[in-house]
């Protein structure tokens, strides 16, 4: 467990959940407001990226409904003086531990590090792998536009198939349509 939270009476376990659940991140869910989120229809607005989340699990809409009764705040996750949270200590302690496994060896470009990020990456890549369509880890991710999920699509079983399809298709049309054997040109 890599998210923790200093002096704050915020659930370490809870915020986590709600984010695997809800594809927020730990930062995200602590700086919700409770305008941001309308249990009746199951969606969280996402204030930093206009997406918007739903609310699927059960277990996530208990959660809130519990804190509506508990917390007499704006925010939902407020610190102990009932201000927002503004850094969850994640990304810090993720590097940290990252650090601590050896993984990212001094000296390696930033480009090339696991960040705190490469989690969210690594959640819209192997869910675009296993075939979910990019419209659905859009709204998994909260996307603003499908735009930006869109740089997944070459991981998309589907898109490759089509592909194949495409070309093969055009190669029978054309031997179809001409007596000669086809001469292909040396890809340079």
């Amino acid at each position: 467990n890599i998210v923790h939270f200093k002096q704050r009476e915020t659930s370490t376990k809870e915020v986590k959940f709600i984010a695997e659940k809800t594809g927020l991140t730990p930062t995200g869910v602590c700086r919700l407001y409770w305008a941001d989120v309308d249990l009746e229809r199951g969606i969280i607005d996402n204030r930093k990226t206009g997406g918007k989340h739903i609310i699927k699990h059960p277990e996530v809409r208990r959660m809130c409904k519990e804190r509506i009764e508990r917390v007499e705040n704006p925010y939902i996750w407020p610190s102990r003086t009932g201000k927002q949270i503004w850094n969850s200590g994640a990304s810090k302690s993720f590097m940290q531990t990252v650090g601590e496994c050896g993984i990212n060896a001094p000296g390696v470009e930033f480009s090339e590090k696991v960040t705190f990020h490469s989690l969210r990456h690594t959640f819209c890549s192997w869910l675009t792998m296993g075939g979910t369509p990019l419209s659905v880890v859009s709204q998994a991710v909260g996307h603003k536009s499908e735009a930006m999920t869109k740089r997944y699509s070459h991981l998309s079983p589907e898109t490759k198939g089509k592909t194949a399809s495409l070309i093969e298709e055009q190669l029978m049309q054309t031997e179809a349509t001409t007596s000669q054997p086809l001469e292909y040109q040396k890809a340079v």
